[in-house]
């Protein structure tokens, strides 16, 4: 894989189109998301609506969102302003 792709990826927006080429957006029009490459050859993706809302038992206050785009990431994103947009 070339080394350009290692890191940590902002998802900027998901949209799938059939055979028609209506669009659809599986998770909303602004997604959350990472994807990331390691040299290694391991690779996550993460996706989840903005809007998601947690279990009302199974989900602690500290866990619950509390406004739109924050997102916990394990792993720091490497290079401000990075994106897979156009990629």
């Amino acid at each position: 894989m070339d080394e350009r792709f290692f890191g940590t990826w902002r998802l900027q927006s998901w949209e799938n189109r059939d055979e028609a080429g209506a669009v659809s957006h599986p998770v909303g029009r602004a997604p959350l998301g990472l994807l990331h490459y390691a040299p290694d050859g391991y690779m996550f993706v993460h996706i989840m609506r903005v809007d998601r809302r947690c279990p009302p038992v199974r989900c602690s206050a500290a866990a619950r969102p509390s406004g739109p785009r924050r997102f916990p990431a394990t792993s720091p994103i490497p290079a401000a302003g990075r994106s897979a947009a156009g990629r």
